[in-house]
């Protein structure tokens, strides 16, 4: 599913733009909030193609289906924890998930 929908952009022999943004927030306040700004002036563009990677599914991914723009949720994890202890425990793991994501992130890229 992830690839299909980019290998659905390169099939437009047009001068199509594709842009892929990454958020790893699914909130919608100030940064998520101008990202969403900088995707409706370039949605409003027929050659430009967008499409979106967010960790999961929520009140931006909603945002982007108002704007009709293609997203992917793609598991991956923050990787600055605030408590020592935890950052130790959670660390390895989470590099683990996020090894498979930036694999997944650069299959789309190509």
């Amino acid at each position: 599913m992830v690839l299909k929908i980019w290998e659905q952009s390169m099939s437009n022999p047009v001068d199509l733009k594709r842009i892929l943004f990454v958020t790893n927030s699914v909130l919608v306040y100030g940064g998520e909030l101008s990202l969403l700004e900088v995707i409706r002036n370039h949605a409003s563009n027929p050659n430009v193609r967008i499409i979106v990677i967010v960790p999961q599914e929520g009140p931006f991914s909603e945002e982007l289906k108002k704007l009709d723009v293609d997203f992917i949720a793609l598991r991956y994890y923050k990787w600055v924890v605030k408590k020592r202890l935890r950052r130790f425990l959670e660390c390895p793991v989470k590099n683990v998930f996020n090894y498979f994501a930036a694999n997944s992130l650069n299959k789309i890229a190509k």
